[in-house]
């Protein structure tokens, strides 16, 4: 990718003059087929080819599964979703930039989250039956697929490399000019990419304040539906931190779709390429992302990341 098609890109800015929301479908997507184009799983944030936006191990943070070995620390996504969030990184203003939660997951992970969120559904509602229960949690959590116990077959669109769940953070002037410093040292040869890296990293916890979206991530209720507050705001006059919200949702909306990516309506969160949802809502009549296996080049990434040792 040509480095003026990132960086060169026209800003789009944080306002009131942001299209609404659109009303979006992803229905069917799990009878969409899938060709499998065979692009690698590749590492993005810290110590990557695109380290430029922060990066967050959320469930590994979480410590949600009982396998907590499956859980991943890196981050990792298909080639041509790493070029996407290099265009919508270049789309944001300075002092603007993405944080990812949750990209490419295991099917284990992937089978403790759901069981994990149809328990606590089952004590919240000991009425339902499994049916029911299955129905419920797959408004946010995909059933594990493949998994012939279920009998499903389509991937889990977190499995195929290309969903990404992730928010824009604010960094400050003090932490943008100490991004700045770092960059020229790392141009003079003063640290290393890797030294640059890790600091960079450390700038994004310590700057990067996450924009206000009105639902935090993972917050499983009607909130989250990206179109929340464009509904709520025909039925009343929103709070000032609703009204802010409902600027952000927009912001993050029109910079993933600028980008080519696909949102899940009922997270805001969730965006993907080359999967099944994204295939229905570019009238695609395939995905080209299946479900993948880490490679042992990813093995070794992560492993080396969970060790602390340089790269």
């Amino acid at each position: 990718m040509k480095r003026e098609a990132i960086f060169g890109a026209k800003k789009i800015e944080i306002g009131d003059n942001l299209s609404p929301i659109p009303e979006e479908t992803v229905e069917d997507w799990k009878n969409v087929p899938v060709k499998e184009c065979g692009e690698p799983l590749v590492p993005v944030g810290a110590f990557s080819t695109f380290d430029n936006c922060d990066t967050e191990a959320y469930y590994f943070n979480l410590k949600q599964t009982a396998d907590r070995k499956a859980n991943l620390v890196s981050h990792f996504v298909r080639v041509g979703v790493l070029e996407k969030l290099k265009v919508a990184q270049g789309y944001l203003p300075k002092g603007y930039y993405l944080r990812l939660y949750d990209t490419y997951r295991p099917l284990e992970v992937q089978r403790e989250i759901f069981d994990g969120q149809k328990e606590k559904l089952r004590k919240l509602h000991p009425d339902w039956d499994e049916g029911k229960l299955d129905d419920e949690v797959q408004r946010y959590v995909t059933l594990p697929s493949p998994n012939t116990e279920r009998e499903t077959t389509h991937p889990s669109p977190h499995s195929t490399g290309g969903v990404i769940d992730l928010t824009i953070i604010k960094i400050d002037e003090e932490g943008e000019k100490l991004l700045e410093e770092l960059e020229r040292k790392k141009k003079t040869g003063e640290f290393s990419v890797y030294e640059c890296s890790a600091r960079k990293a450390g700038i994004f916890k310590k700057f990067g304040v996450p924009l206000n979206m009105g639902a935090d991530f993972d917050h499983f209720e009607i909130e989250s539906q990206t179109r929340y507050l464009e509904r709520l705001a025909k039925e009343r006059e929103l709070t000032s931190v609703k009204r802010e919200a409902l600027r952000n949702r927009r912001f993050l909306y029109a910079v993933l779709k600028k980008a080519g990516f696909t949102n899940y309506p009922e997270e805001w969160w969730h965006w993907s390429f080359g999967d099944s949802m994204n295939a229905v809502t570019t009238d695609k009549n395939h995905a080209i992302y299946g479900g993948v296996m880490l490679s042992d080049e990813n093995v070794a990434f992560e492993n080396t990341r969970r060790q602390g040792k340089r790269l």
